[in-house]
């Protein structure tokens, strides 16, 4: 089974795109919960907020290794 949603618009998108922000999150999660900070990025703080990416591993990345 699969739906289009190219045509969603409003409120008929965002179930499709709660579900994907969860899925993103879910990921997000464990990699840093496996990886840590040895290929995680920590930008903030725990006062002011912060957010976790994923480090880039390739040598040519614009935000280096």
């Amino acid at each position: 089974m699969s739906i289009d949603i190219t045509d969603l618009t409003g409120a008929q998108y965002k179930p499709f795109d709660d579900l994907l922000d969860g899925i993103l999150c879910a990921y997000l999660a464990y990699y840093f919960w496996y990886w840590g900070v040895e290929k995680s990025w920590v930008l903030g703080d725990i006062e002011n907020g912060y957010v976790v990416l994923p480090r880039c591993p390739l040598k040519t990345c614009a935000f280096g290794v």
